[in-house]
């Protein structure tokens, strides 16, 4: 197999569409929830979610990543999910805290479920030597 995935990404993609929804909410939070309107807070979790969605976009969309850089977003994914819960939990924002356990739950089936590449990949076409 060169490189090619063998199963679907569809862990990465429901953490994807849970930080998209987070995303959404945040931004709904931030200018008409009356408890967090206008706050650093909720701008920063608006932050933390596109970024989630983006770095959950990438690990599912893109075969060709090196291992070390999957590896680097998987962690980075895994620690916005959790700052982003907590930052829920003090917004007080509880649909937010759910839709991050959501995203947990597809940072795990990614992680344990996703697709696999194979260790001994032969080197991608186009590649000099």
């Amino acid at each position: 197999m060169s490189g090619a995935q063998t199963r679907p990404a569809y862990g990465a993609w429901l953490l994807a569409l849970a930080a998209a929804a987070g995303t959404g909410l945040s931004i709904y939070n931030y200018f008409a929830n009356q408890g967090i309107r206008y706050t650093a807070g909720a701008l920063a979790v608006i932050c933390s979610c596109l970024v989630m969605a983006v770095a959950a976009c990438l690990i599912a969309r893109t075969g060709l990543l090196p291992r070390w850089l999957r590896a680097v977003l998987l962690l980075a994914l895994l620690l916005d999910v959790f700052a982003t819960g907590v930052a829920a939990w003090f917004l007080e924002s509880w649909l937010l805290m759910a839709f991050m356990a959501v995203a947990l739950l597809g940072w795990l089936l990614h992680v344990f479920f996703g697709p696999r590449r194979s260790r001994h990949d032969p080197m991608p076409a186009g590649v000099a030597i």
